[in-house]
């Protein structure tokens, strides 16, 4: 009985070791099969794979492996945000793992990606002090640089840029930096002239501006010289008795153009007072 009993004991435990075995082989070609999708370039299909590894897998040699893929998988598939969430769950969940360097630069990359530059610089940071021996240094150094730039910040960019050029002189990070800076001299080019384009047009508009108000204020000095010399010709001629009286119609006619005189003049102080705050608005 002792012996019937021990033999079904080792058949049992064959029978596990057996189905062990039989779920690694089936989690490994599951793996392999998922890592071909990726070597193929299908991104999507391959993070979708790796995910699903990910899931059912025991093995945490074969789960860190999977969810080290499946962040790369979706990364380079353009999903940034699924990237991310799996980036988070293999920072926390294998934090001694060899590969941890690579996952953190990862994300930093995605952090640019999704535009939130100030935490990637923070991401970059980070690196640099845990792995200032890495070979990555380079290119973080690069994509920190990238981050100030988008920030606008680019003295600080070009302070990071020229570090690159100096440390690693013969480096892809060196010639991604030779074209950035290419690139902001050229900006800086485009900008200054775009500035020097917009003062001659202002200064244009000011001369324009200038003139129609000398014409404005010359033609209402003739207009008030005319008012004057009419006003002192009324109030200086003599009676004279052969002088014959106005016509109804004269008189009429002369009304007229004193109110079209007054119009005009009310029309070009309007045109003046609106001319001065004009100018108000655009002196620099």
């Amino acid at each position: 009985m002792k012996k019937l009993i021990m033999k079904m004991f080792a058949v049992i435990m064959f029978i596990l070791a057996s189905f062990s075995y039989a779920q690694a082989n089936k989690t490994s070609d599951e793996f392999s099969y998922a890592f071909d999708i990726f070597r193929n370039g299908d991104f999507g299909r391959a993070g979708a794979a790796f995910a699903d590894i990910c899931q059912t897998e025991s093995n945490m040699e074969i789960l860190a492996d999977s969810c080290f893929m499946a962040a790369l998988s979706y990364f380079q598939a353009a999903d940034f945000p699924t990237s991310y969430e799996f980036c988070e769950k293999f920072m926390q969940s294998f934090p001694s793992h060899p590969n941890m360097p690579d996952m953190q630069f990862l994300k930093g990359r995605i952090l640019f990606k999704l535009g939130l530059y100030a935490d990637a610089i923070s991401v970059f940071d980070i690196f640099i002090n845990r792995y200032p021996d890495s070979p990555f240094c380079s290119s973080v150094l690069f994509w920190k640089g990238e981050s100030y730039y988008q920030l606008g910040d680019f003295a600080q960019a070009l302070s990071i840029f020229n570090k690159i050029k100096e440390a690693w002189p013969n480096t892809e990070a060196t010639s991604l930096t030779a074209w950035r800076i290419t690139v902001m001299a050229s900006e800086s080019r485009e900008a200054k002239y775009a500035r020097l384009a917009e003062f001659e047009s202002r200064r244009n508009i000011y001369r324009d501006v200038q003139q129609m108000q000398e014409d404005v204020y010359g033609e209402q000095r003739h207009l008030r010289d005319y008012l004057w010399s009419k006003a002192i010709r009324k109030y200086s001629a003599r009676p004279n008795i052969e002088t014959r009286e106005l016509s109804a119609d004269e008189t009429s006619r002369n009304n007229k153009l004193n109110i079209l005189l007054e119009a005009k003049e009310r029309a070009l102080n309007l045109l003046i007072w609106k001319i001065d705050n004009y100018l108000k608005d655009i002196t620099p």
